[in-house]
């Protein structure tokens, strides 16, 4: 219990709150979609209750794929910056951000081993 409260404690509190709140509102927005395909009589009892499992997994481990991505765009951005129209740059960060939320469950592995490897070595 104390590695996954130290895996807590290296991410900013205002990063897992906007984080958290994004992958709620990707899960609102995919369970919507769920409810209104059962109204119109798909009902896939099984197959519906694996997704909303899913769904619940991947808004967990949302923030931790999202921090894997921002490392790894910041060790190969760097400090650069770029600029674009403001439209184009909302876009792209909503594509990236349903894919992480989508492949979260494959992608926060990742940013949980480097916050678990991060954590271990500042213990020491």
């Amino acid at each position: 219990m104390n590695a996954v409260s130290r895996i807590f404690e290296m991410l900013n509190r205002r990063y897992l709150i906007r984080a958290y709140f994004i992958g709620l509102v990707f899960f609102g927005l995919e369970g919507f979609m769920l409810v209104h395909s059962l109204t119109r009589g798909h009902v896939h009892v099984g197959g519906d209750m694996l997704m909303l499992v899913l769904m619940a997994a991947d808004t967990l481990l949302f923030p931790f794929s999202k921090f894997a991505w921002d490392q790894t765009r910041d060790f190969l951005m760097g400090n650069n910056i770029v600029f674009a129209n403001a439209i184009v740059i909302f876009v792209m960060k909503l594509f990236v951000n349903i894919l992480l939320w989508g492949f979260a469950i494959f992608v926060a592995p990742i940013g949980i081993g480097y916050l678990w490897f991060r954590s271990h070595r500042r213990a020491a």
